[in-house]
């Protein structure tokens, strides 16, 4: 695949034909995300990935880790309002660092939050939980340390 092959056919809230290379596609859809883009980079220098993937994961980004339907979504389980904030902030903190998707293949999205929240022991409280699970992907993967809570 050519990095200057035209992209056509992905609908994009502010763009619908983009004719650029991956690289410019990275840079100018995640300028505040150095580690996700970075990531996106070596996949692209590497040939996994062309503009069509790239943009293909700018179009279901949306929908990847939204802060608020994340943190709506937390009030099933015991913790307060600012451990709701703090959560739903690392998640999304998590999934722009582009780890899960390094070491899973996958963007994670809310989904993935709730289910491997659901997987902790019965009894935790929601920054328990969180803390569980974050645990398990730094014994598993490494890296996941930064993203614990202390509520």
């Amino acid at each position: 695949m050519s990095d200057r092959e035209p992209v056509k056919g992905f609908h994009l809230s502010i763009t619908t034909a983009v004719t650029k290379t991956p690289d410019q596609l990275i840079a100018t859809s995640f300028p505040s995300t150095e580690h996700h883009r970075a990531g996106l980079l070596s996949r692209v220098r590497h040939g996994c990935w062309g503009s069509a993937a790239i943009l293909k994961t700018l179009e279901t980004r949306e929908g990847v880790v939204d802060h608020s339907r994340l943190k709506s979504a937390l009030e099933r389980y015991e913790g307060n309002e600012e451990t709701r904030h703090v959560v739903a902030r690392q998640a999304r903190d998590l999934a722009d660092s582009g780890r899960i998707a390094e070491d899973f293949g996958y963007e994670l999205t809310v989904a993935d939050v709730l289910d491997n929240l659901d997987d902790a022991p019965d009894g935790h409280t929601l920054a328990e939980r969180w803390n569980w699970w974050i645990g398990s992907l730094e014994v598993s993967h490494g890296g996941y340390h930064e993203f614990r809570v202390r509520v």
